[in-house]
């Protein structure tokens, strides 16, 4: 009944990326299964489609599930890539169990797949995740034992993790580092540097690094200035915070982040006037 109902339904238009889509739009476990299988005997697998399935299964925590597809393509001679394991890696890490990260990662070999940079950048996301500072650490050291080249978005990842972990001489040493091989930070990795001299309360070096995007000719993005807006309410200094999100308007638009940090902010100084204005500011803007 099943099989005659997806055939009724997506017979005529069935491709790898209809099966992407479908697969990644269901919530449920009981319809991911049958319709990968279904759609597998109607066109075959290819990588995306895979991928696709491999992502539900993770997010919906099925990881022996996950396991088994990665031996039915190792089986089928179907090559497996790394990023099947960035896959599996970041589900774990997503669900708070790092060591099966790691064992993951480990595991790669059975399945003939090389640990390139990225698979090594979504490891260290997951120790960053679970404020596992000292394997981060080592995890960055066998990437450079190992002569792997780091690319933007290692950098990114350590810059952003160090910073959040309160180890910001680690995060300038990493910035630095990236600048001194020759890539350009983008704001992404700019703001990974911000946040992480607020979280020390660093305020002149982050506010410093904020004007370094503008030199660099980059363009700070709504990231920026709730990263900002949001340390200056911490910090309760709620003018500059107003002054910030004023200055915002004439770069970039606020979301709807911007105003709840805002808006929680003057709440939580009990400037209740300033809150309402700033409220009905919201009402009237959408």
């Amino acid at each position: 009944a099943t099989e005659s109902f997806l055939e009724e339904k997506y017979g005529l238009q069935i491709s790898h990326l209809v099966v992407s889509r479908v697969i990644l739009k269901q919530r449920k476990i009981s319809i991911v299964v049958p319709f990968f299988r279904w759609a597998s005997k109607q066109i075959g697998r290819d990588i995306h489609s895979s991928h696709a399935y491999l992502l539900k299964l993770g997010e919906l925590k099925h990881f022996d599930k996950m396991w088994a597809h990665l031996d039915e393509m190792k089986g089928s001679g179907c090559q497996v890539k790394g990023t099947a394991f960035c896959i599996l890696i970041k589900a774990y890490g997503a669900s708070r169990m790092p060591s099966m990260a790691v064992d993951a990662f480990k595991r790669m070999g059975e399945y003939n797949v090389q640990a390139e940079i990225h698979v090594y950048t979504t490891l260290l996301s997951v120790f960053f995740l679970s404020q596992l500072v000292d394997e981060a650490r080592l995890c960055y050291s066998r990437i450079l034992q190992e002569g792997l080249c780091l690319d933007v978005s290692a950098f990114s990842t350590l810059i952003r993790g160090f910073g959040m972990a309160s180890y910001i001489r680690d995060a300038q040493s990493c910035f630095n580092m990236m600048v001194n091989e020759g890539y350009e930070p983008d704001v992404s990795t700019c703001n990974g540097l911000i946040e992480g001299f607020f979280q020390i309360n660093a305020v002149k070096d982050a506010m410093s690094t904020f004007s370094d995007i503008q030199k660099r000719g980059l363009k700070p993005n709504v990231s920026t200035f709730n990263i900002i807006i949001k340390a200056y309410c911490r910090l309760g200094r709620l003018e500059e915070a107003i002054h910030t999100f004023a200055s915002m308007r004439k770069i970039c638009l606020p979301n709807q982040s911007t105003f709840n940090i805002l808006l929680q902010g003057l709440l939580s100084s009990e400037d209740i006037s300033k809150a309402i204005n700033f409220f009905r500011l919201m009402e009237n803007e959408g």
